[in-house]
């Protein structure tokens, strides 16, 4: 059917206020549009007739819906005494619900409505395909586009013949919505939104050449929009993201962006710069994604995501405070954030502040982000720490990937067995995977490595012996995993077996030069039979400065700084030295932390010591004297600040606690 036998034409003083209005919204200047259609009806009862007022009222309350105004109809007052007047109100009711993002059963009883009024009105039919289409009816939006290409046939707008494309799409009819979609742009080449359809389809089906074919239509339809290019850049590089394609597309992406630039205003060019900047990020370029973030905000001071990703680039180049100070201005000023709640509970983890990440990642699962499942991994990670509410945690991210169909991955469930200490479960993981005779396998892949050395890590404490086997097949499959080496050490040690101890650590160093922990735990063994020159020797002697030497230094200089003869003094400040070198190194070290806390309590310290002391009892180390001490130690530091109730407090739940300390 055609518009014009609806309705007579429109006169040409009215036709081209239409058009210069149309042409104002088309450049974004909304504003304008809307100027120049108020203009035309104040001086309507002299210029226009009934249906120059019903047309310039139908643009006027279009605007104002897509402006978020919800009541239209006075807009329509002029043209009151149309008969069409009563339905367009309807569909214009309707766009203005529809524009909300939320009325979208208003928006269809709406269109209903006009429809029953006039059952030839074709835009309330498109719009009611339309809503339809948002609330995920797909089968009865495709037959409202269908019964508008009945009645039109070729002449049918081609937004018809994308939305039955997309239609087909979302009910998985791939093959029929490519065709609909060809369809389109054989009736027009240059429709923009059949080529957005059709990228976004060629993306989910990976074609990548499909994908580079569309963006280079779309550069040439629209050469002057910027905005638009700009989307399909944003676009492009969340599916590289989630698709690990981002080397692959950086080229095409890159190229779109530099078209931009050639049309782009100076803010539209400022996004450009994000988007690239963002994307140099994601490719590990950061020196060059740093100028290009900076120029950005520069522009566009306030623009969120540009400030975000620099402050994601600041973490990845190492200056942690920077990023932490900016994170923090960004929460203040735009609370729960995802993205930077996520970075600031897995900045205060790798800090050791357990308290604050734990606070930071129970924002995000309990409420910013219920449903998603790197929030509730990254959850899951800050607090591996704390027994119980890993076990929760877990628990509960298996559950999430259940719920939205996502596969539950076998490190998952080990990691899972692990945290619960089911032994069960992870030999029925294990038998499940490799079969019972998996110790004969010529050949164990590394994704099964965890899984075989948390069952070792498990059986331990019950049955050390096949814990040892399951070791020693680790290191014959897999020479170069040093920790099944370290444990095997633990274990000859804790038997008495001392020479075959050095031995799991000389072999270490055969194959691993320089591996700080087999020299750290050979002094140890030196140092525990009392000979502490060679022990010393042995740790001095490592080449580099690496963190578990430093400590292990600091541990046999605090020891001896506490003999009480004339070098004591000395030798705590050396200790001193070494325990906050590696806490400049890694903030989070509980170690340090705690054995500067001791030094910091023989020279007199002892705010600091507290201080110190406070964070270490903030998570539950794997050490067996910080676990074991820490009670004694801050009541130590609470008598000597004359806190002897607190102290008090300490001693009760300090279960090794001597007779002195008892009285």
């Amino acid at each position: 059917m055609n518009s014009k036998k609806i309705m007579p034409d429109v006169s040409q003083h009215t036709q081209r206020v239409l058009d210069s209005s149309f042409g104002a919204f088309v450049k974004g200047d909304i504003d304008t549009a809307i100027s120049l259609l108020d203009a035309a009806t104040s001086e309507g009862d002299l210029m226009m007739n009934l249906h120059d007022s019903f047309s310039v009222g139908c643009m006027r309350a279009s605007l104002a819906a897509m402006c978020g105004e919800r009541t239209v109809a006075q807009y329509m007052a002029d043209a009151a005494a149309s008969h069409l007047h009563r339905p367009a109100v309807l569909y214009l009711e309707g766009v203005a619900a529809m524009a909300g993002g939320t009325n979208f059963q208003t928006a269809s009883v709406k269109f209903e409505e006009a429809i029953r009024i006039d059952p030839h009105f074709i835009l309330a039919r498109l719009g009611l395909a339309a809503v339809c289409f948002y609330m995920g009816r797909y089968k009865n939006s495709f037959s409202h586009y269908r019964a508008v290409l009945e009645t039109f046939g070729s002449s049918a707008p081609s937004i018809v013949r994308v939305g039955m494309g997309l239609c087909s799409y979302h009910l998985g009819r791939l093959e029929y919505a490519v065709k609909w979609l060809d369809r389109a742009l054989e009736v027009d080449p240059n429709d923009a939104t059949a080529l957005l359809a059709l990228l976004v389809i060629s993306l989910n089906q990976r074609r990548m050449l499909k994908v580079v074919e569309v963006v280079q239509r779309l550069r040439t339809v629209l050469p002057d929009n910027a905005v638009v290019l700009l989307k399909v850049a944003d676009l492009l590089y969340f599916r590289a993201v989630s698709e690990k394609r981002v080397k692959a597309l950086s080229r095409t992406i890159l190229r779109l962006l530099t078209s931009v630039r050639h049309v782009a205003s100076a803010e539209e060019s400022a996004i450009a710069d994000y988007q690239e900047g963002r994307l140099l990020v994601a490719l590990g370029e950061l020196a060059n994604a740093r100028t290009l973030l900076e120029s950005s905000m520069q522009v566009l001071p306030n623009l969120l995501a540009a400030r975000i990703h620099y402050a994601r680039l600041l973490l990845l180049s190492g200056r942690d405070m920077e990023a932490e100070q900016l994170l923090l201005r960004i929460n203040a000023e735009h609370p729960n954030q995802k993205e930077v709640l996520q970075m600031l509970a897995a900045q205060a983890s790798r800090l050791g502040l357990l308290g604050r990440a734990l606070e930071c990642s129970k924002l995000l699962t309990d409420s910013i982000a219920p449903g998603d499942i790197r929030s509730w991994s990254l959850a899951a990670w800050c607090a591996r720490l704390n027994g119980d509410e890993s076990k929760k945690l877990l628990g509960n991210l298996v559950r999430i990937h259940k719920e939205v169909g996502e596969p539950v991955t076998m490190n998952m469930l080990v990691n899972v067995a692990s945290v619960n200490r089911d032994v069960e479960a992870l030999q029925r993981i294990l038998d499940s995977e490799l079969g019972a005779d998996f110790l004969s396998t010529p050949k164990l892949s590394v994704a099964h490595v965890p899984l075989v050395y948390n069952l070792a890590l498990l059986l331990e404490k019950d049955d050390p012996e096949r814990s040892r086997k399951l070791y020693i097949f680790l290191v014959k499959q897999h020479g170069h995993f040093r920790l099944p080496y370290i444990r095997l050490h633990v274990l000859a040690r804790a038997a008495g077996r001392l020479r075959e101890a050095v031995s799991w650590m000389v072999l270490v160093q055969q194959i691993l030069p320089d591996e700080p922990h087999s020299i750290v735990s050979i002094a140890e063994l030196y140092f525990r039979q009392k000979r502490f020159a060679v022990a010393m020797f042995i740790l001095r002697s490592a080449e580099g400065r690496s963190l578990p030497v430093a400590l292990a230094l600091g541990s046999i200089y605090l020891w001896c700084g506490q003999q009480r003869d004339k070098d004591s003094r000395r030798f705590v400040e050396v200790a001193r030295d070494r325990f906050a070198y590696v806490l400049r190194k890694d903030k989070g070290n509980v170690l340090a932390a705690h054995g500067l806390a001791c030094c910091f309590g023989l020279v007199g310290e002892y705010d600091n010591c507290q201080s110190l002391l406070d964070r270490v009892g903030e998570v539950l180390p794997n050490c067996d004297y910080v676990r074991q001490n820490h009670e004694a130690h801050m009541a130590n530091a609470k008598i000597l600040s004359d806190c002897f109730k607190q102290a008090i407090d300490y001693l009760e739940r300090d279960t090794r606690r001597t007779p002195l300390q008892s009285s």
